[in-house]
């Protein structure tokens, strides 16, 4: 007797693997616009990795390290687009963040911060407390191709 079909929901995983560059110029080079890099790092944050990722919504990059604890810290850009959400917990904005349209989270893993310049969003993920989440929003250099 034949089995009927069934049908429902297809779930596909694909390994999504990062593309190094070496440098931040580098990086912009191959997003093929600016992007933002922290000139601020914690003081124990290791050696600062930069990778590109090629999404199905387009091109993300990431400029990141981990600190002495493992918990890692990262720079997460990509050009903005109107179907793309941020995380659901309370942003807020600090007023040292308000003149660069920055707000912040707490979330169970630490401070983040989010910032929208240049038609691109901005997120930086793993800071322990909001005085070093706002102080490496404030030292975002864009950095040309």
């Amino acid at each position: 007797m034949d089995r009927p079909e069934k049908r429902g929901n297809r779930v596909t995983i694909s390994q999504i693997i990062p593309v190094p560059c070496s440098s931040a110029p580098e990086l912009a080079n191959a997003f093929g616009s600016v992007v933002f890099e922290p000139q601020w790092w914690p003081d124990d944050s290791h050696d600062i990795l930069y990778e590109l990722y090629e999404l199905q919504s387009g091109l993300m990059y990431q400029i990141g390290s981990a600190r002495t604890d493992g918990r890692p810290i990262r720079l997460v850009g990509q050009t903005e687009a109107p179907e793309r959400r941020l995380p659901k917990v309370n942003w807020y904005a600090p007023p040292d963040l308000k003149p660069i349209g920055g707000m912040v989270a707490e979330t169970h893993s630490g401070y983040q911060a989010v910032i929208h310049q240049r038609h691109q969003t901005v997120q930086l993920i793993g800071y322990l407390t909001e005085a070093d989440v706002v102080c490496a929003a404030l030292s975002l250099s864009p950095v040309s191709p």
